[in-house]
């Protein structure tokens, strides 16, 4: 009796108030869910932190005294040794660290892969946000880690990358691009909440496109597009609906396919 108790107030109940979902194409693969309603969002605007990049030379170099940096361009340094190179872009803040010997074509095996790079990032602290697994490929050996703000994915333009890249090479890593800013402090008077079009009205327009073949879109979720303001140190955060398409999440806009914006801003 304690047990059904606990499984209604633990499951059922929270289940009846979770939003409700319709699926966008009935019996096909794959399985795509959305929520029928609006979903609300916060607008978050972020100051812009960052770790020290000498922080990942000390962490990522045998030896952080035998190391040589240079400056190549006017927003790009390099940390150098015998075995390594690390690129540091001060602009988009992001780094780009190479073992090149350490190279591997052998198939790696999936579990083994992503305990690997989990280790790694795990041993020299790099965990600085909330960055979740997203992808993998066993073949190339390489996996990725999207960064993730209140449990919802965040993706940029190319500019400012929102991953962590990892290709393991011979029982270490081959090669590691990441950021090096954190997200500070949220500043509460650029929060807002912004009222996103259902999953549902999203889906049909997507259907009903001529842009797109909806039948090779994987899925469609909430996410968050990431501004980079250089000038303010800040980080804008935008709902947004996404959908993926080999592999590539694409931001969608209804104005893109001839439509009017939906929900309210």
């Amino acid at each position: 009796m304690i047990d059904i108790l606990k499984f209604e107030q633990n499951i059922l109940a929270k289940g009846a108030s979770l939003s409700d979902y319709v699926e966008l194409r009935p019996g096909k693969a794959p399985f795509i869910a959305v929520p029928i309603e609006q979903t609300e969002l916060l607008r978050n605007t972020y100051s812009q932190g960052e770790i020290s990049p000498s922080r990942f030379r000390d962490a990522l170099f045998r030896d952080p005294n035998s190391v040589k940096r240079s400056k190549v361009e006017i927003n790009l340094n390099e940390f150098q040794d015998d075995r390594a190179i690390m690129t540091i872009n001060t602009l988009s803040k992001d780094l780009d660290y190479v073992q090149p010997t350490s190279k591997s074509n052998e198939l790696a095996i999936p579990s083994d892969l992503l305990f690997n790079t989990f280790d790694f990032i795990n041993e020299h602290g790099g965990w600085t946000e909330d960055y979740r697994f997203a992808y993998i490929d066993p073949l190339s050996r390489y996996v990725e880690y999207q960064l993730y703000v209140n449990g919802i994915p965040v993706f940029s333009d190319t500019a400012t990358t929102t991953k962590m890249k990892l290709t393991w090479g011979k029982e270490q890593i081959y090669r590691y691009m990441r950021p090096y800013y954190t997200l500070d402090s949220s500043l509460p008077s650029e929060t807002e909440i912004k009222v996103l079009p259902s999953g549902f009205e999203v889906g049909q327009m997507l259907i009903d496109s001529k842009e797109i073949d909806f039948n090779i879109v994987e899925e469609v979720i909430t996410g968050y597009y990431m501004k980079h303001d250089r000038e303010n140190n800040l980080f804008m955060l935008e709902p947004s609906w996404y959908y993926l398409i080999n592999d590539n999440w694409i931001r969608f806009s209804p104005e893109q396919f001839g439509g009017e914006m939906l929900g309210l801003e």
